[in-house]
Parts: C-alpha cells; sequence; structure tokens
C-alpha cells in the first residue's frame, strides 16, 4: 500500500510533465492548466519554483536591494507600528493576507523583483514561499530582515541568539521513517486546482509565520520522552548539511543533535521523487535549520500541502548561538551577531568591524520614518 501510494505521485508527476511543460521564469501569476485530479503536489513541482533550491534560497542580502530600490518592489509586512518607526524608502506596508489582492491589482512594470521584508527574515521567508506557490517566482525575501538593513532594528537577532542545553542531545544518527500517504488537506469552496491552491494560499497567509513558529524549549516540553530519551508525538528534523547535524564543539567533542531527530538536506530531500513522503503526516514536524529562515521557507511549502509543520524560531542561532559554532564550523556563513561585546549598541553583541576582523553585516542603510 506504501509503495502504491508513492508509485502514483510518480505517474501523475509524469502526466503533469507532458500536460503542462517546463516551469516558466516570472513575476507574474501563472494560471494553472492542469485540473485533473492528480495532487496539488504533481502541479507544484512542475510549474513552480519553490522547493528546486539546489543553487539557494530566494534570500537576497540588502547590499543588492539598497543598489536596485527603484526596480524592485519593496512589500514589508511588519506590523504598521514597526512600519512606521522606520522602513525602507518606498517600501508598502501590506498586511501578508492581502499581498495576493494587492499583486493582482499592482502595476509591476519595471520591477524585476519583488522583495518581502520583515522582522527578522524569517517572517519573510514564509511569505515569500507562499508567494512562489501563488506563480510570483521573482519574489524574494530580505535576508535577516531589517536587522540588517540597519542596526536600529536588530534588537530581535540579538534577543534571539541562545544555547539550549545539550544534556539530551547524541550523535546517533537516527533513519528517516517509512513512506506514507501524503496529508488530507482541506479546501473552502473549492473545485479546480486553480481554486484549489488559492484556497490552501489563503489559509497559511492567516496562519502566518507566528501560527507555526516554536522553540526547543517547549517541543522538549510537550514531546519529549525522557525515560526512552526520545521525541513522541512529533517528528524533529534537522534541515541542513551534515556539519549541522553534528553539531558544535564543546564539552571535549561535537554536541550533536537532539535525540532523534532525523538529518534532511535542502534542494534534495522534500521532493516527491525522494523522501518527501517520508514525513508523517499525522504529528507536527518541528523544523530547525541554520538561522530559522530556511526552516519557515520549508515549513510555507510542508503547511501548504497539509503537513503540520512548525518552525525553531531563529534555529541553530537560538541553539548554539553562545558556542561560536557557526563561526568555526561553517566558514563564510554570515553571522547576524559578533561573539565579542562591544560598545557600539546598548545590545551588548554586535557584528562591527572592531579590530578590522571584517566582520561586519549589519548596515547602517537609511530608513524613513512615519506612513
Amino acid at each position: 500500500m506504501i509503495k502504491h501510494t508513492r508509485i502514483h505521485i510518480v505517474i501523475s508527476f509524469f502526466l503533469a510533465m507532458v500536460l503542462t511543460g517546463c516551469m516558466k521564469d516570472s513575476n507574474s501569476p501563472v494560471t494553472p492548466n492542469f485540473t485533473s485530479s492528480a495532487e496539488l503536489l504533481t502541479f507544484i513541482e512542475l510549474n513552480r519554483n519553490v522547493m528546486n533550491l539546489e543553487i539557494n534560497y530566494p534570500a537576497m542580502i540588502v547590499d543588492e536591494l539598497f543598489d536596485n530600490l527603484n526596480n524592485y518592489l519593496v512589500i514589508d509586512i511588519r506590523e504598521k507600528s514597526l512600519f512606521v518607526q522606520g522602513h525602507i524608502e518606498g517600501a508598502k506596508n501590506i498586511d501578508q493576507k492581502e499581498i495576493p489582492d494587492y499583486l493582482k491589482s499592482a502595476d509591476l512594470t519595471g520591477k524585476a523583483k519583488i522583495v518581502v521584508v520583515g522582522l527578522t527574515g524569517q517572517d519573510a521567508a514564509y511569505v515569500t514561499c507562499l508567494l512562489r506557490l501563488a506563480g510570483y517566482e521573482n519574489s524574494f525575501y530580505l535576508d535577516y530582515g531589517m536587522g540588517y538593513w540597519n542596526k536600529a532594528f536588530s534588537e530581535p537577532w540579538v534577543k534571539g541568539k541562545g544555547f539550549y542545553s545539550a544534556r539530551y542531545y547524541n550523535r546517533f544518527s537516527y533513519s528517516k521513517k517509512s513512506y506514507s500517504s501524503l496529508p488530507e488537506v482541506a479546501y473552502s469552496d473549492a473545485n479546480s486546482l486553480n481554486e484549489k491552491i488559492n484556497s490552501r494560499l489563503k489559509a497559511c497567509l492567516e496562519k502566518g509565520y507566528d501560527g507555526i513558529k516554536t522553540n526547543m524549549k517547549d517541543t522538549y516540553t510537550n514531546y519529549f520522552d525522557y525515560g526512552s530519551n526520545s521525541f513522541s508525538g512529533c517528528f524533529v528534523i534537522c534541515y541542513g548539511p551534515q556539519f549541522m547535524y553534528d553539531g558544535p564543539s564543546g564539552y571535549g567533542g561535537l554536541l550533536g543533535h537532539p535525540a532523534s531527530s532525523v538529518l534532511y538536506n535542502p534542494g534534495t530531500d522534500f521532493k516527491s521523487t525522494t523522501y518527501l513522503q517520508t514525513l508523517p503526516a499525522g504529528a507536527p514536524v518541528i523544523i530547525y535549520s541554520l538561522n530559522g529562515q530556511q526552516g519557515a521557507y520549508l515549513s510555507a511549502y510542508l503547511q501548504f500541502l497539509g503537513y503540520d509543520a512548525r518552525n525553531i524560531d531563529f534555529g541553530a542561532w537560538s541553539l548554539w548561538g553562545f558556542t561560536g559554532f557557526i563561526k568555526r564550523n561553517m566558514p563564510g556563513v554570515k553571522n547576524p551577531i559578533d561573539y565579542f561585546p562591544n560598545n557600539y549598541t546598548p545590545y551588548g553583541y554586535w557584528l562591527s568591524d572592531a579590530s578590522n576582523l571584517g566582520l561586519s553585516i549589519v548596515r547602517d542603510y537609511p530608513f524613513v520614518t512615519g506612513e
């Protein structure tokens, strides 16, 4: 029965390829023309540039946005009170639930890309994935959100830095689960495939990133069985490369990962032809990634497909931030907060060019206040 389910998805995938052709590259929504009974997954994998991430996530660095402000449409999804305190000049403050309607009526002439700006980048990554599912394939999220545009907005990243107790971590490799059916998906007033897609997008946008974010402390409190030293009632995954699964250096060795958590590789493991259906459809899927942005993006995709996906807020930054793990083991990876205390900000930690270390990533790009 399990094998039959997976074969059905692969066959549907092949049929859809014949009927729909290749992906389109545009910032205009693509109208579905394949409306048979094939799964949503079939259409999405063939017609949306969402999880084809072998190269990169659709994250945009602040420098690119600054250099192209006149050419990009900037959508700020933060609460209006935060937007008024300071935002990128020309940005449109739009409630995420209203973005699809806004884009349908907006004049995108001359706007090469759509850039979603959030508080930390995690919220924007979630929305960006949904926009790509809607067909806006030239959508991107601002890497690390407003916290990297100007240090005046970086307090959330400072507070997100932490170190969770590794007492119940280990370095055992845990296997993926057996293949199972895709989740049941609920629709509202949806008959055609296009209506079903819009129904799922609406539900995910209404839930928002705040509706799916969590933390490791609550995950342990709610799901960890200390008798068996494993999670029960949920499925925890490390969404990243092997060295992140190995964990940071400390206590004379590598600290590893939460007991019973399973490694999934970005860009390859969440396709119908690989390991997507090894995720349980009837239990929360709790994701931790490098900085939380990758996990937020993946969570949106899985939520769209009907999985109860949840993201560890700030990812490994909230687990290992006080250890120097990211800095020591991931050369070249951007770090939101420096490990050296300084007097440049009231928060205590900051990426700066102190001692000419060349660590500066947080910019001092201008912003405007008011509406």
